[in-house]
């Protein structure tokens, strides 16, 4: 019994320097541990940079993200 994906925590889009477009997953397991990071660009073809963070734009909202950084006990209360 593998650990299980449980949510994700953050995620951006961003385009490489080819124009292909490319997002960026940070999924966090059932008891809020890092699991993941994902990268999918759309074509398969290899990443050609790494983007700073103005050349991101997030794709879940303040809340989602306030909501998964709070500690998994602190949730229960």
């Amino acid at each position: 019994a593998g650990r299980k994906l449980g949510h994700t925590v953050a995620e951006v889009q961003f385009s490489d320097a080819d124009g292909v477009f490319v997002t960026a997953v940070l999924n966090v397991d059932t008891q809020d541990r890092l699991l993941e990071v994902d990268i999918w660009k759309v074509d398969f073809s290899p990443l050609q940079h790494w983007p700073s963070e103005r050349e991101t734009e997030p794709v879940l909202s303040n809340t989602l993200l306030q909501r998964t950084a709070t500690p998994p006990a602190e949730r229960e209360r």
